[in-house]
């Protein structure tokens, strides 16, 4: 997994560049978080994106107040995904999860109240040692699960209906996001169909239809990487490679809203 520097970060992602006024103006300062978790936890960035002004932060807006996304890795893959945006209008979403190759998958999430920082946020979905254990759990399990054809086809099902956000019109055909896979385990399987979703390119579900566009908005990677990850959690519930205790709540609660 390539690691990238601070100065490839803001290149990548303008918004995620310090904002001395952050904390005035009830913002979260993007560049303090990414120091703050490789403070706390060894996570270095190893992704930057950020989405079209005119999409994610209004017609008028600075490249600096866009809503931005930024994933930060333990040399392990262990990550944390920070949905951003100095607009007031777009909401601030955290996750934890795990990285590989550019792409996170998301287990627990929350939305960032900014007034209220994200230090108690952090705790809660990984710092404390209980659902920190339950992460590791989680992708254990996945990582050791392997993926059966039915299976594979179960979650190329559930990401082509599922896993691009709703304003999003035009579907893949499920058995394109699972083509080439040679891996093994779910966790394999998971970062594959990201993987596809992410190139595009994509054969659509209709016949005769254009072939689907790839995913490159913040909130359209953070949604597949969370859909993907609980359709996978789901699933290793259900074939009890891990106990159904270890859930990180319902995904419809925590879906990317504006």
């Amino acid at each position: 997994m390539e690691n990238i520097s601070i100065h490839r970060v803001t290149a990548d992602a303008p918004a995620a560049a310090p904002r001395r006024s952050a904390e005035a103006e009830g913002l979260v300062d993007t560049a303090k978080f990414l120091r703050h978790v490789r403070e706390r936890f060894g996570m270095v960035p190893v992704l930057a994106i950020q989405g079209s002004p005119h999409i994610d932060a209004g017609e008028n807006a600075p490249p600096e107040d866009g809503r931005h996304l930024v994933v930060a890795a333990t040399p392990g893959g262990t990550a944390v995904v920070l949905l951003n945006s100095h607009s007031k209008d777009r909401r601030a979403h955290l996750g934890f999860g795990a990285a590989r190759d550019g792409l996170a998958l998301i287990g627990p999430s929350a939305p960032i109240q900014r007034w209220k920082g994200y230090e108690d946020e952090i705790k809660a979905l990984y710092a404390d040692p209980e659902a920190g254990a339950q992460l590791d759990m989680a992708v254990g399990a996945l990582l050791r699960m392997k993926a059966t054809p039915g299976q594979q086809m179960s979650l190329a099902r559930a990401m082509s209906r599922g896993g691009y956000l709703a304003s999003v019109e035009a579907r893949p055909k499920p058995e394109s996001l699972v083509e080439g896979f040679v891996g093994s385990s779910m966790l394999d399987l998971g970062f594959h169909v990201l993987g596809r979703m992410r190139s595009g390119n994509l054969e659509s579900s209709v016949r005769g239809g254009r072939r689907i566009k790839r995913v490159r908005r913040p909130d359209g990677l953070f949604h597949a990487g969370m859909i993907c990850f609980d359709h996978m959690l789901t699933e290793a519930v259900k074939s009890r490679k891990i106990s159904s205790r270890v859930t990180f709540g319902p995904v419809g609660e925590r879906l990317v809203r504006p």
